[in-house]
């Protein structure tokens, strides 16, 4: 088995889907470390009394990006290669690490297969896709999913915690690049992901829809990242560009237009700011 370690960074989280992530990562694994942000959901002793599970406990929301630097820090502390990432509603195929670790480039900072996206989760098909292993370089992974090389961080860094919720694996990929490392994705249907709270559709194209205060984290975290020296003009352009549509699109695909708006505009504010409102992260 390769020496890896599996993080997943818990806030109010489902019993039955956690355990049933667990039952397809654990025999490809040597460890799973659990960072539970949220103290008043507890976890099942088919979870805690997994002799490959260690749970942290946090006394409240830390966000997601410190939930993994905590695990990141225990992976390297007990000297394991690699860490793969997971949040409460991700889930990885029993296939997916044996199948994309050993394809990992030696100038790989990190990789990550191609997600679905999922409405039950018992109902998942996974595929491999191809015979072949695919990969090819992209600009970003996005967290949940991602296999981080562990001895780059040393050059690279831990995740940014100032980036609460949103755009931490933005931030990192385009930091791990400017060091000289390369972002991969593995072509297969093995892992599957939730985005949202659900989906509409907007010109034939299916977009996903969340709470309005997560789009606090969202305006906020875009907002920093067009300060940041290690991002390419080109893709603050971009996403600025984009950043001024969805202040149309989004509250109106809300179910609550006004607060949604209005958390966009306060996330874009703070931003321009550099503050951020700690009240927010208790009502998530």
């Amino acid at each position: 088995m390769m020496h890896i370690a599996a993080i997943i960074v818990l806030f109010k989280h489902d019993n039955a889907l956690l355990e049933f992530s667990v039952s397809k990562i654990e025999k490809s694994v040597n460890k799973i470390f659990i960072i539970n942000n949220c103290k008043d959901f507890s976890l099942t002793k088919t979870i805690t009394n997994n002799e490959k599970v260690n749970v942290t406990d946090m006394s409240s929301n830390i966000g997601i990006s410190a939930g993994y630097n905590i695990g990141l820090k225990k992976a390297i502390e007990e000297r394991f290669s690699y860490a793969f990432l997971l949040d409460q509603d991700s889930i990885a195929s029993e296939e997916l690490l044996t199948s994309m670790i050993p394809c990992m480039p030696a100038d790989a900072a990190s990789m990550s297969s191609f997600y679905q996206e999922y409405n039950d989760y018992r109902a998942i098909q996974f595929k491999k896709l191809s015979d072949k292993n695919i990969i090819k370089p992209v600009e970003f992974n996005i967290g949940s999913g991602s296999v981080i090389s562990l001895d780059k961080l040393s050059n690279i860094g831990m995740f940014d915690e100032t980036f609460f919720m949103e755009h931490y694996d933005i931030e990192w990929c385009f930091r791990a690049r400017k060091n000289g490392f390369h972002i991969y994705k593995f072509h297969s249907q093995l892992f599957f992901h939730k985005i949202g709270t659900n989906r509409k559709m907007l010109l034939g194209k299916s977009v996903n829809i969340h709470e309005p205060i997560r789009y606090y984290y969202k305006s906020w975290g875009l907002i920093r990242l067009i300060f940041n020296e290690n991002i390419p003009l080109s893709w603050k352009f971009k996403e600025l560009v984009k950043h001024m549509i969805k202040f149309i699109v989004f509250p109106a695909l809300s179910n609550n237009f006004l607060k949604t708006f209005k958390y966009m505009i306060l996330g874009t504010y703070d931003g321009l700011k550099n503050i951020q409102r700690n009240s927010y992260k208790d009502n998530l």
